[in-house]
């Protein structure tokens, strides 16, 4: 994760020439921008959190509970033919056959009882754009799932974030029941000023289900 933050603040500082910057992360760019803000809150201007995956291994055991698997024949031949592939993946470097698999199992739309469902509007994983240059897999199981649930819970990204004493905005898909408006509610309570929009008829996509009114969101924050 440092390593991940030390990227963030490079970019910050190469675009920001001197300046606070305006950052919006979602999903795991939320959860990055969090942490970010615990130890450059001083960078900072405006930041928008879109849905964040959970920033505390409390919120990631709720998380992992609800993304169990449902095991089916169908899903387990699908896990095959994802991993068998994945062996065939050019190894530009040590994650590519994990990004892969993690890519080719989670953005297939045509499985029944898909894991992720419950990010869309009723259930309706066919909403999902699945175009991604690349998905990072297994960064996001190291840190998400593996890291956050060690015997210690060292791992605890949102720790440290309400030094940020701007206002902050927080957007949520009404449909999403993982990771939407409940979820980001208990995790608003680590911020020190945060206000929730709740963008309708949209699941954790939002941007790409409801461009123009996370657009307006967004830019009423900014110049506020």
């Amino acid at each position: 994760l440092e390593y991940l933050v030390q990227d963030l603040y490079n970019l910050a500082v190469h675009y920001g020439k001197g300046k606070k910057v305006n950052l919006i992360g979602h999903s795991w760019g939320g959860m990055l921008a969090s942490a970010f803000i615990a130890s450059h809150a001083d960078m900072v201007d405006k930041l928008v959190l879109a849905e964040p995956g959970p920033l505390t291994p409390g919120m990631a055991a709720d998380y992992n509970a609800e993304m169990q698997l449902e095991p089916s024949w169908e899903l387990m031949i699908h896990l095959g033919k994802c991993y068998f592939k994945s062996l065939h993946v050019e190894e530009i470097d040590e994650q590519a056959r994990g990004d892969f698999f993690f890519q080719a199992f989670a953005m297939d739309t045509s499985v029944s009882n898909h894991p992720l469902a419950a990010y869309f509007c009723n259930g309706d994983i066919t909403r999902l754009n699945p175009v991604h240059w690349r998905y990072s897999g297994t960064t996001s199981y190291q840190i998400m799932f593996k890291g956050m649930q060690d015997a210690e819970n060292k791992m605890n990204i949102g720790e440290g974030s309400e030094v940020f004493t701007n206002k902050i905005l927080m957007l949520t898909g009404a449909c999403n029941k993982l990771v939407g408006p409940d979820f980001q509610e208990e995790q608003m309570k680590l911020f020190y000023d945060i206000e929730m929009v709740v963008i309708p008829e949209a699941g954790h996509f939002m941007f790409s289900e409801q461009p123009e009114l996370c657009i307006k969101a967004v830019k009423a924050y900014f110049s506020g």
